[in-house]
């Protein structure tokens, strides 16, 4: 039995009981957004590391070369030059606004576990970014326009923000 509660699990049991039961379980295959959106953020917010997780391989995928490079790296996850130049990418265009760059330079902090109590259910997560005054959670999305609020709306970000809220509200920073 699973001890507290996070925006991943109230996400999955919105879906259904079984879903959550899943995700507890550890067998459901993260999507490819989902190890798009785990690159991003290692390289964004933890680059120091970012070779202990992840290999990046410059080739196609199958023969011998692929072979020994999968095995030379089996405790990591493999990713293509695209994904890479695809992440760095993003990376560059989004330190290129003023806003986001000023908050990334004032983070202390980055994948900081929380842990908290609403009305006796204890709750835990992981806030990508925290600094001074302020907490961030980095998203991804395909589109800035209205997709991107079906997926606000779909995903319930405003939820997740709200619990990292709630998390923050008895910390002191």
């Amino acid at each position: 039995m699973k001890k507290r509660i996070s925006y991943s699990a109230l996400s999955a049991f919105a879906k259904s009981p079984n879903h959550l039961l899943s995700y507890w379980e550890r067998k459901t295959e993260p999507t490819t957004a989902m190890m798009f959106g785990s690159l991003l953020h290692k390289l964004l917010l933890e680059p120091d590391t970012f070779n202990l997780k992840f290999a990046v391989f410059e080739g196609t995928r199958r023969g011998k070369v692929w072979d020994s490079f999968k095995a030379d790296n089996s405790t990591k996850r493999i990713v293509t030059n695209k994904e890479f130049d695809n992440a760095e990418l993003i990376i560059n265009k989004a330190t290129e606004n003023k806003l986001f760059a000023d908050l990334l330079m004032r983070t202390n902090e980055t994948e900081k576990l929380v842990e908290w109590s609403c009305n006796g259910v204890p709750y835990r997560g992981y806030v990508d970014m925290v600094g001074d005054g302020f907490i961030a959670d980095i998203k991804t999305c395909v589109d800035g326009g209205d997709k991107f609020a079906r997926d606000l709306k779909y995903n319930d970000y405003p939820m997740q923000g709200a619990m990292y809220l709630e998390s923050f509200e008895n910390y002191n920073y």
